[in-house]
């Protein structure tokens, strides 16, 4: 028996940038469903801090982590994991 691959994504289901973070959750989904993973999605509010803090937290459990839309959140992850061993795709 092969194990379901583990994603996780930190997405703006609210705020600023809920427009695009809405349509990349339904990618997300839509890849998911295809590929049989199973995907964890949290919203990070379109807050960078939420982002950054929503993705450390979720990345050790995950085979994909996919960062957030929007440069500060991008950016406030890429500092949140800086040094560890996850790799965020972004």
């Amino acid at each position: 028996m092969t194990a379901r691959l583990a994603a996780v994504a930190a997405v703006a289901l609210s705020g600023r940038h809920a427009r695009f973070g809405c349509q990349a959750a339904a990618g997300l989904r839509a890849w998911a469903a295809r590929a049989g993973a199973r995907l964890r999605l949290e919203d990070d509010r379109s807050d960078p801090a939420e982002s950054a803090r929503l993705l450390s937290a979720m990345a050790p459990g995950a085979d994909l982590a996919f960062g957030p839309y929007g440069s500060g959140p991008a950016r406030a992850v890429a500092e949140a994991m800086a040094g560890r061993p996850e790799v965020v795709w972004n």
